[in-house]
């Protein structure tokens, strides 16, 4: 994966300037972004009318600088790619756990063991305060989806990265050495980024599983965006179900769902590169492409289980 700010500063040209010049040279490339602190020069007294003026000096001095929020976000992705033997793990012995459990149990009996798992997951990494009250069509209060809450706080991880000022330097003189295992096991943020995407598989596949909730925006946005190369809402929530699996993020999973839905189901019209973007860009499957090599067993193995897997998606109850 490429990295748009990756090494983009040189160490040395950075050290050799002072702290105002270092402070212009980062916003002449575009790296830093500014606010005012607010400070009241006096207090506010309220006028005969009972009104309060508040005067704020704005200044230099009142200046404030923090990394842009779209380092930020490139530095999380770098971190979940750099550290990645941290994640997939637990989706994976947590699936292959509840499945031995579950085993034999009626539907609506693991159904309840998936929700039961489902709260203790979401809750080891939301608090209910960061849950809002919203109104529902019937104009009655609800809380919003736990989907929403946790974009919000995701959104919060990344927006929290502005702050670790040696992280993102370091990335952006280009020192991959410094992301070390001592500091993935010391640093706090980058262990709740990890305990944050790891939570977020298990529910991502509970919720895959027993749909506790309907992850009605990003199936709208896929196929918004691509609906002159997929045939339906069906087939992007078909892929959402798998991409966002894990398990399946393997660029041999990859061809078997693009070959099966392009060449023995005419569901898509997307060329080997276009379905490759789609699965980096929404699922962050670092595919580097999807085109076949080689015609063999296994590829036509995996093939054949999506196209079951299929069948049994658009039969579903």
């Amino acid at each position: 994966m490429t990295y748009k700010y990756f090494g983009i500063i040189n160490e040395n040209e950075i050290l050799s300037l002072d702290k105002d010049k270092r402070i212009s040279f980062l916003l002449s490339k575009g790296l830093l972004s500014t606010s005012h602190r607010i400070v009241f020069n006096h207090l506010p007294e309220p006028d005969l009318q009972g009104k309060i003026e508040v005067v704020m000096e704005l200044s230099k001095e009142n200046m404030e600088y923090t990394f842009t929020k779209d380092i930020a976000y490139e530095v999380y992705k770098f971190l979940l790619q750099h550290y990645k033997l941290y994640l997939n793990a637990d989706v994976v012995l947590f699936q292959r756990e509840f499945e031995s459990e579950t085993y034999g149990l009626s539907d609506e009996k693991k159904r309840e063991r998936g929700l039961k798992c489902f709260n203790n997951y979401f809750y080891e990494i939301c608090d209910k305060e960061d849950q809002n009250i919203i109104l529902n069509e019937n104009k009655e209060k609800i809380l919003e989806l736990r989907f929403d809450t946790l974009s919000k706080k995701k959104n919060h991880l990344v927006k929290s990265l502005v702050y670790e000022i040696e992280i993102i330097s370091q990335f952006l003189i280009g020192n991959e050495t410094y992301y070390s295992k001592e500091l993935f096991e010391h640093n706090k943020l980058i262990k709740d980024i990890f305990l944050f995407e790891n939570n977020f598989q298990i529910l991502q596949y509970l919720n895959n599983t027993f749909k506790f909730e309907k992850k009605d925006n990003q199936s709208n946005e896929i196929y918004k965006r691509y609906s002159d190369k997929i045939n339906s809402l069906e087939v992007v929530e078909f892929i959402i179900k798998y991409l966002s699996n894990p398990i399946y993020k393997k660029r041999k999973f990859g061809l078997g769902i693009f070959y099966c839905l392009k060449n023995k189901l005419n569901l898509i019209q997307f060329s080997a590169d276009e379905f490759k973007d789609l699965c980096n860009d929404y699922f962050d499957c670092n595919f580097k492409n999807l085109r076949l090599g080689h015609y063999g067993d296994s590829h036509k193995n995996h093939v054949t289980f999506f196209k079951k897997e299929w069948e049994n998606f658009t039969t579903k109850p």
